[in-house]
């Protein structure tokens, strides 16, 4: 049986909307989007908690890279999460290294 990594899993917290495994497990050595764990978290938060309003019940994810030619990003990892109701949705980049999760 293949144990799954942590970005599977910190991906999965975010298909499920579970912002308590979020805070739980991303990690505190890191700042994501520029700014504090904390911050970053709450504003996550406030996304879930429109998905649920507009009646999402899980983020659908596809995988994908940033294709913008104008900044440092391109050709970043990363993954759109799709509401499975509403169709909203809100994309984000991962900088890893390795099996680490450096930003989001």
């Amino acid at each position: 049986m293949q144990q799954s990594s942590y970005l599977q899993n910190i991906l999965s917290y975010f298909t499920s909307m579970d912002i308590d495994k979020l805070r739980l497990f991303l990690k505190e050595d890191y700042s994501y989007q520029g700014t504090s764990k904390e911050i970053f978290l709450n504003e996550v938060e406030s996304i879930f908690e429109a998905h649920k309003n507009s009646g999402d019940t899980e983020l659908i994810i596809y995988k994908g890279k940033c294709g913008s030619q104008t900044c440092s990003n391109c050709g970043t990892k990363g993954y759109r999460f799709v509401g499975n109701q509403s169709k909203n949705y809100m994309d984000l980049l991962f900088e890893t290294e390795g099996n680490d999760i450096k930003d989001i």
